[in-house]
């Protein structure tokens, strides 16, 4: 009966011990997952204020193409007014010597 205890004992303290590891490890792997979760959470933040910055200086290059681009349509319509202009005023010119030109035949009569 003395064996039959000293087994016992001894099955509980291997029993015991097996529970103490198991503990351990059960520590270690939430202690793992947590640090996963972390990780992953900081990641995430990371790769949004990224997606952020990016946006930002996606937004910013935009407006400055459009105040670009807007600035040289007004720059053209300026050119192109200016020569309009330019053609108009020398054609009143033309018909302004064209009507001399007649008038002075007409006066010679």
């Amino acid at each position: 009966e003395a064996s039959i205890q000293q087994q016992f004992s001894a099955a509980k303290r291997a029993m015991e011990e097996q529970n103490v590891e198991l503990a351990r490890m059960l520590v270690a792997l939430e202690e793992t997952e947590e640090r996963r979760r972390v990780e992953l959470k900081t990641a995430k933040e990371s790769a949004y204020l990224e997606i952020r910055s990016l946006r930002q200086s996606l937004e910013t290059d935009k407006s400055a193409a459009v105040e670009r681009l807007q600035a040289e349509r007004e720059e053209a319509e300026e050119g192109a007014t200016a020569q309009v202009r330019l053609a108009a005023d020398a054609a009143a010119a033309e018909l302004r010597e064209a009507k001399r030109v007649v008038e002075e035949e007409r006066a010679a009569r």
